[in-house]
């Protein structure tokens, strides 16, 4: 079937929703003329397809997203409010007649765009690409981490308190009685990537949740401990601090009690020097 064979004068409105059932994600491009009339044409270069890099009208930068990868970010990733979502420029009878496409920017929010308001660009750099590809990258590890899954409720945990940053659970392998982990519930790796707000709010529950533990089980002391890396033993990739009791019949933890040997100061001196010119 032919675009021209669709178009009939004064019938627009039916014209576009045949137009849009027969040519899905097709750039449209509208012009008006004086007399009023609509002379839509469409751009085959144009095709929006799952990984194109394409650019908003005001000049962003993102990739389309699959079926499959839309329908995980969605949950998670904040959805913008650019020029371009939500209508059509040259649109009169139906404002949602431009089949709307899944776009994932640079700065982690998507946006379902209009196709007619993106365009394909082929002159993206490297960095920028693999920038884009890294969000999503992240999003599909967030996917199928544990922690995450927790604090959707998709699989089951002893919570033992929750706020609207962070939830804080007992660990299923403990290394003491009552030991509890407690995560932020937006997704972050470790100690570098956790915004500060949701660090803060990891520590202020910590003061709360830390003295129910030694109230409950007449706890002799707590350490807190957080791990960040592969090297330090970290095994699940979403930030996490240990409130674990040392109660009477508990041996002392390695990590808190380890032999006490004298340094060499010079040495000490020097490394202090290399992490203060590290914080200028």
């Amino acid at each position: 079937m032919t675009i021209k064979s669709l178009y009939r004068p004064g019938e627009s409105f039916e014209f576009f929703k045949a137009l849009r059932k027969n040519c899905n994600y097709a750039l449209f491009k509208v012009n008006f003329w004086g007399s009023g009339g609509i002379t839509p044409s469409v751009k085959r270069g144009y095709a929006k397809l799952s990984g194109d890099l394409v650019s908003t009208l005001n000049g962003d930068i993102g990739m389309v997203l699959s079926p499959d990868q839309f329908r995980r970010i969605k949950g998670r990733l904040r959805q913008g409010k650019r020029l371009g979502a939500f209508f059509a420029p040259g649109c009169c009878d139906n404002p949602d007649y431009i089949t709307k496409i899944p776009v994932i920017l640079r700065d982690g929010s998507y946006n379902m765009m209009r196709s007619m308001n993106i365009k394909k660009r082929e002159d993206i750099s490297e960095d920028i690409i693999q920038e884009i590809r890294r969000i999503i990258e992240e999003d599909e590890e967030m996917s199928e981490c544990i922690f995450c899954k927790i604090v959707k409720g998709e699989i089951p945990a002893v919570v033992v308190y929750e706020d609207q940053k962070v939830i804080a659970f007992e660990d299923i392998n403990p290394i003491s009685k009552g030991h509890t982990l407690i995560i932020p519930k937006n997704h972050a790796e470790n100690l570098w990537e956790i915004p500060e707000e949701d660090l803060t709010a990891i520590h202020i529950a910590s003061k709360k949740v830390g003295k129910a533990i030694m109230n409950a089980l007449n706890a002799t002391g707590i350490a807190l401990l957080q791990l960040n890396g592969k090297g330090a033993n970290q095994v699940i990739m979403h930030y996490h601090l240990h409130l674990i009791p040392r109660l009477e019949e508990t041996p002392p933890l390695p990590v808190s009690s380890w032999e006490l040997r004298p340094g060499n100061m010079d040495e000490i001196k020097k490394i202090a020097e290399q992490i203060k010119a590290q914080l200028r």
